[in-house]
């Protein structure tokens, strides 16, 4: 019954992409067997850019003062529409790989990689060391 009720799910359409632009943390990786890992603190965050379908992703160190750590190597991807669902298509010196987006809100976003890890983030949101 539970694998008919997440199958039924709605997926995120094409007019949800504008949501993926910006600052994402990983909150939580889900392994294929089932096990979970929780990330309450990030040393990296990742940057995602998008003009139209295309577009990166940068991986950022936060400093205390609100800027970023970062090198200049930038993760190109594009955005394909399929049946209906959205797929991030990376591409790098090591090959192509896709990343299904199974939910995308403002705050929230789930990406399944294509060997079965599936990545829970939240928005990020700076430190405010200063009260």
């Amino acid at each position: 019954m539970a694998l008919m009720l997440a199958g039924c799910k709605d997926l995120p359409g094409p007019d949800q992409v504008k949501h993926l632009d910006g600052y994402w943390e990983i909150a939580q990786v889900e392994f294929p067997d089932g096990g979970t890992r929780d990330y309450p603190v990030n040393t990296t965050v990742d940057y995602y850019h998008l003009e139209g379908r295309k577009g990166y992703r940068k991986k950022l160190q936060p400093n205390a003062d609100g800027t970023f750590a970062t090198s200049d190597d930038a993760l190109p991807l594009q955005v394909v529409v399929q049946d209906g669902a959205l797929i991030l298509v990376f591409e790098s010196d090591s090959g192509t790989w896709e990343e299904h987006v199974e939910a995308l809100t403002p705050e929230e976003m789930t990406l399944m990689h294509g060997n079965g890890l599936r990545y829970r983030y939240r928005k990020y949101e700076p430190i405010n060391l200063n009260p």
